[in-house]
């Protein structure tokens, strides 16, 4: 693991070894983000930027988990452009979107580490379970992510957070994640709940003391719904 990326043990990024069929292609051409899904979806290889860190993390992110990024990328193709958009994205592209570039995936039985995270419960997630997060599996899946992690790590990178909240095998996580996103719908990107990496248990030293947790400028409020 870099490190720069932390040192818990239970957070994995990738494997090197889990998708060798994944094909890579040295491509420099610039594309629009569509035009992009639709050379991988044409082609079943993924263009990649030789000098570019971010489509290196992108490369690991496709050999760890093929079948969710190519569910990510039929989803893209079959929705296509939505020209009444500004970014001619629909609004599941742009949920699809979020968790392809920022996304984080927490596997196992959780019980109501969920909830308290969703009422942004700090402490309650952090400090009054923290044991409860041993026995999870935390995944990095957003390439954009791991850029950060990589090149400009900061206590306020914050993750968009997937959980499945049930045990699931390390080998069927793909397959698994692959028909939520295979399933997705509008509501999608409302599941992805932002999550900042400096206060998950082990991340970083600081974060053994409850104090840590005060910083309001990272672990923020649940925004206030506007009528």
């Amino acid at each position: 693991m870099h490190p720069l990326l932390g040192n818990p043990s239970w957070i994995t990024l990738y494997n090197h070894e889990a998708a060798p069929d994944v094909q890579l292609v040295a491509d420099d051409t610039e594309r629009g983000a569509l035009d992009y899904e639709q050379f991988i979806h044409s082609n079943g290889a993924i263009p990649t930027r030789v000098h570019a860190l971010h489509d290196a993390m992108n490369a690991a992110v496709w050999r760890q988990f093929p079948m969710t990024k190519r569910a990510l990328n039929a989803k893209h193709i079959a929705e296509g452009t939505q020209n009444n958009s500004p970014n001619k994205r629909s609004p599941l592209r742009d949920g699809l979107t979020l968790f392809d570039e920022s996304g984080v995936v927490i596997v196992g039985n959780a019980r109501t580490l969920p909830a308290a995270h969703a009422a942004h419960d700090w402490h309650t997630l952090f400090v009054t379970h923290r044991t409860r997060w041993q026995a999870l599996q935390i995944f990095v899946f957003g390439h954009g992510l791991l850029e950060s992690l990589a090149s400009r790590p900061h206590k306020g990178l914050v993750g968009k957070t997937l959980w499945i909240n049930e045990e699931i095998p390390a080998a069927q996580i793909d397959a698994f994640l692959s028909n939520i996103v295979s399933n997705a719908g509008l509501n999608f990107k409302a599941q992805l709940r932002p999550l900042p990496l400096c206060g998950v248990p082990g991340w970083e030293a600081g974060n053994c003391s409850a104090d840590f947790y005060e910083d309001a400028r990272v672990f923020r409020p649940l925004p206030t719904i506007r009528v």
